[in-house]
C-alpha cells in the first residue's frame, strides 16, 4: 500500500515540475577557483519599443584554476541578478528582460565554448526583450557555476529606455512637451556649463607634441603633463605621459621632439615651448614618458615656472574610478588632432578588452589622428586613460589608465 500511493506520488510530483518554467538552483557566494575578467560588453540597445527583442553579446575571461564547461554538473551561465541592482533585482531573480528563447527567467545562456580552461575566453550571446511598459530599465547579471558558486560581482548590466507605443496625441500633450524641453535643455546647458568648466581646468595640463620623424617628416600627438607628487624614484619631477608610436618611428626610434603647452586653449595658436629631454619606454606597452626640457633664448620659450603652474598632480590618478563597473558611463577624450588645436570629444564607455597584452576601453567617443597620448575623463574629471588608436566600427581604444599604474606607478 505505501509504495502505491508513494507512486502516485511521485507522478503527480513530476507532472508539477514538468508545468513549472526551467529554474536552476541558487547557488553559494563567489569561489576563487572560478574567476573571470571582463573582455567585452556589447553597447546598450538605442530606444527599443515596447517587446521588441534585440541580441546582446559578453566576453568574459577565466582567471581562476577550475576549467569551465557547458554540458554536466559544474556548467557555466549566466545569471540575473546583481548586489548593484535595486531590491527587486538579487541574484537569480526573474528578469524584466526575459526572452522566450532564454533557459529560464533567470537564466539566459550557457557559454558557447564546450570547455574554457584558465586564460581562455568564452562568450555568452543570447537576446533581450524589452519590457511592455515604457521607462528606462537597468537588468544586471553575474557569471556563475549552478550548484557550486556565484562568480564575483562587477554590477554588468544592460540599460534601455522602452518607448511610449504610437497613440494620438491629447490637447494637453503640447504642454507637457514644452515642460520637458525647458528642463531638458536647462539640464543640458548645465551639462556643457560643467563640461567647460573641467576643460578649461585640464586644457593647460594637455600638451601638443611634434616630433621629426626623418628628414623630411614630422608627426604629430598628445600628451599629459604631470608633476611627480608620489615622489616615485623612478620618474623626473616633471614628465608627459603619450603613446610610443606617437614618439617613435620604425626610420627613428631616437626622434626629437617639441612639447607644446597653451595656457588658455581658447586663445588659439598661443603656445609656451619646451623641448623633450630623452624619453622612457616600457616592454610591450604602446606607453612612453616624456621629460619636458626648458629651452633658453627662444621667443616663445616655457619656463620651470610654468611647468609648476600647469602640471596635473600624478596623485590624482590614485583617484580613478574602479575598472569595468562603469559600461554606458559618459566618457570626454581631449587631445590635438592633426594641424588643429584642442579639441574634445565625448561618448559612452561600450566596454573593455585585451589587445596585444594591454588593457583597453573600448568608447563611441570619436578619435581622430593626433589625439593619441591624450586624456580620457570621465564627467567628474576623473582619469580614466589614454587615447591610444581607432578600430573597426569607429570604437575608440583607450589604455585603461588601472592597467597602466600596475605597470608604472
Amino acid at each position: 500500500m505505501f509504495k502505491k500511493y508513494f507512486f502516485i506520488f511521485a507522478l503527480i510530483f513530476t507532472a508539477l515540475l514538468s508545468s513549472c518554467s526551467f529554474a536552476i538552483p541558487k547557488t553559494s557566494a563567489a569561489n576563487l577557483d572560478y574567476n573571470y575578467d571582463l573582455v567585452y560588453q556589447s553597447p546598450y540597445p538605442n530606444t527599443l519599443n515596447p517587446g521588441e527583442t534585440i541580441p546582446v553579446t559578453l566576453k568574459i575571461k577565466n582567471t581562476g584554476t577550475a576549467n569551465w564547461e557547458n554540458t554536466g554538473d559544474k556548467v557555466v551561465r549566466l545569471g540575473s541578478g546583481s548586489q548593484y541592482g535595486s531590491l527587486l533585482q538579487n541574484r537569480d531573480y526573474n528578469s524584466e528582460f526575459a526572452n522566450s528563447d532564454w533557459l529560464s527567467p533567470n537564466r539566459p545562456v550557457t557559454i558557447s565554448n564546450s570547455e574554457v580552461m584558465p586564460g581562455e575566453e568564452t562568450t555568452f550571446q543570447f537576446n533581450i526583450k524589452a519590457p511592455t511598459v515604457p521607462g528606462t530599465y537597468k537588468a544586471y547579471f553575474t557569471p556563475v557555476v549552478d550548484g557550486v558558486a556565484w562568480m564575483k560581482d562587477l554590477g554588468i548590466y544592460w540599460q534601455i529606455t522602452v518607448k511610449e507605443k504610437d497613440s494620438k496625441v491629447s490637447s494637453a500633450a503640447p504642454i507637457q512637451n514644452n515642460q520637458e524641453q525647458a528642463i531638458n535643455q536647462s539640464q543640458t546647458a548645465k551639462s556643457t556649463l560643467e563640461t567647460d568648466t573641467l576643460v578649461n581646468n585640464l586644457a593647460p595640463s594637455i600638451v601638443k607634441i611634434v616630433c621629426k620623424t626623418s628628414t623630411e617628416f614630422w608627426s604629430q600627438g598628445t600628451g599629459t603633463l604631470f608633476h611627480n607628487s608620489l615622489h616615485n624614484p623612478l620618474l623626473p619631477e616633471y614628465y608627459v605621459t603619450t603613446n610610443l608610436h606617437v614618439v617613435q618611428s620604425e626610420n627613428n626610434p631616437d626622434p626629437e621632439c617639441d612639447i607644446k603647452l597653451t595656457p588658455d586653449y581658447k586663445n588659439k595658436g598661443v603656445y609656451l615651448n619646451f623641448e623633450s629631454n630623452g624619453y622612457k619606454s616600457y616592454d610591450g606597452l604602446d606607453f612612453v614618458i616624456l621629460e619636458p626640457k626648458v629651452i633658453s633664448n627662444l621667443n616663445g620659450a616655457g619656463s620651470l615656472q610654468d611647468l609648476v603652474r600647469y602640471a596635473k598632480e600624478d596623485a590624482e590618478i590614485a583617484k580613478k574610478v574602479p575598472a569595468k563597473e562603469n559600461i554606458g558611463e559618459e566618457i570626454l577624450v581631449l587631445g590635438y588632432p592633426e594641424n588643429g588645436d584642442l579639441s574634445v570629444s565625448d561618448g559612452k564607455i561600450l566596454g573593455y578588452e585585451s589587445y596585444h597584452d594591454s588593457n583597453y576601453i573600448d568608447t563611441s567617443a570619436l578619435l581622430h589622428h593626433g589625439n593619441s597620448g591624450g586624456l580620457a575623463i570621465n564627467s567628474d574629471g576623473q582619469i580614466l586613460g589614454i587615447p591610444t588608436f581607432l578600430k573597426a566600427n569607429s570604437v575608440g581604444m583607450i589604455l585603461d589608465i588601472n592597467y597602466l599604474e600596475n605597470k608604472i606607478y
